[in-house]
């Protein structure tokens, strides 16, 4: 990668081809260079999985898995005689941390982490956001618009989500009957959500303590003289609009010349202008509706803790 433009670089000696994301390289190295699609990696990983049902004598791999006695020549075709027929699939290991995985595509993502490369780079002018897939690029890409288009369907429930993925999440708070259970064998309890379910293998199964089973997140120390702010990256860019009195984002609503410094904070104004008040306490009984999350949350602290 080249330092100073963060473009990806060809490799190959006499070429100076540069790209932005690592994708359109490999693209570049397959149709320009002719680079083999498999690579040593891949081979290596087929050589280890059929080696053992190699037959000297006849000169071909001899299938063994249960009654099946199937003789291949091509040792291609045997590997994915062994995939498709009985389901056994090589271990794809990372080597550097010794993390198995199901398909190659996610040893792939998963060794980004280990080389901090972020192949996939937010298009709007101005942010330098870059991410390891393009679904995390997606879920990014919805920051920068105030649009909710999936509503809960829960009857009652006005709540709007920028991703359905996040709706779902909510969905299944409504859900009375939803329960997830213990992953360990011979453990019967029952929990409403993933994080109490991981927090009681860690705490109980593997005896680990609560200070050690929260997740941890990277704080970082704004930059601004005097500032003794910390926080995570994203929280971080917010909170410098406090020290350079930006507000980025603008009311397009006529007449209104209203900014803000979050996104979110935009969404709450806007329902002031359509009279919509979307979000409503959930606190049984109480019918409680308003248009900003900062009054719904005051509402609950002072009415009903």
């Amino acid at each position: 990668m080249d330092e100073t433009t963060g473009h990806y670089v060809c490799p190959k000696t006499g070429c100076d081809s540069k790209y932005e994301l690592l994708i359109d390289l490999y693209k570049h190295l397959r149709t320009v260079h002719e680079l083999q699609s498999s690579g040593p990696e891949f081979e290596q990983r087929v050589d280890s999985h059929t080696k053992e049902y190699f037959d000297v004598d006849t000169n071909c791999y001899v299938c063994t898995e249960g009654d099946c006695r199937e003789r291949i020549k091509k040792r291609f075709t045997f590997y994915r005689h062994l995939i498709n027929a009985h389901n056994k699939k090589p271990n794809i290991v990372c080597d550097v941390c010794g993390k198995a995985f199901r398909l190659p595509a996610q040893l792939l993502i998963h060794k980004r982490r280990h080389t901090n490369t972020k192949p996939y780079k937010c298009s709007i002018a101005g942010c330098d956001y870059r991410c390891l897939t393009g679904g995390m690029l997606s879920e990014h890409l919805t920051s920068h618009s105030s649009d909710r288009p999936h509503r809960c369907p829960f009857e009652g429930c006005g709540k709007t989500f920028k991703t359905a993925g996040h709706m779902q999440r909510h969905s299944l708070s409504h859900d009375k009957t939803f329960q997830m259970k213990c992953t360990v064998d011979g453990c019967d309890e029952w929990f409403k959500t993933a994080y109490w379910r991981t927090l009681h293998v860690k705490q109980v199964h593997k005896g680990l303590a609560y200070e050690e089973c929260r997740p941890v997140f990277k704080k970082w120390q704004c930059g601004w003289p005097g500032c003794e702010f910390r926080g995570k990256a994203g929280t971080l860019k917010t909170h410098h609009y406090i020290h350079t009195g930006e507000r980025p984002f603008a009311c397009d609503w006529p007449g209104c010349d209203k900014r803000f410094r979050q996104i979110q904070r935009l969404g709450d104004h806007k329902n002031v202008h359509v009279n919509d008040k979307p979000l409503m306490c959930h606190w049984p009984g109480c019918a409680y509706r308003c248009n900003d999350s900062g009054n719904l949350r005051k509402h609950i602290r002072t009415n009903h803790k």
